[in-house]
């Protein structure tokens, strides 16, 4: 049961990094379309 907890645990923090990683990105992505958009204007 201990080796299940371990894994779970690593199973768990790796999806909220990852996830946190996709938000990261697309926030990412938002501000540097809309510098583009600014910068053409």
């Amino acid at each position: 049961m201990e080796l299940w907890n371990i894994f779970s645990t690593v199973v768990t923090v790796g999806v909220i990094a990852f996830g946190a990683h996709l938000i990261g990105y697309d926030i990412g992505q938002q501000d540097a379309h809309e510098h583009n958009t600014k910068a053409k204007a």
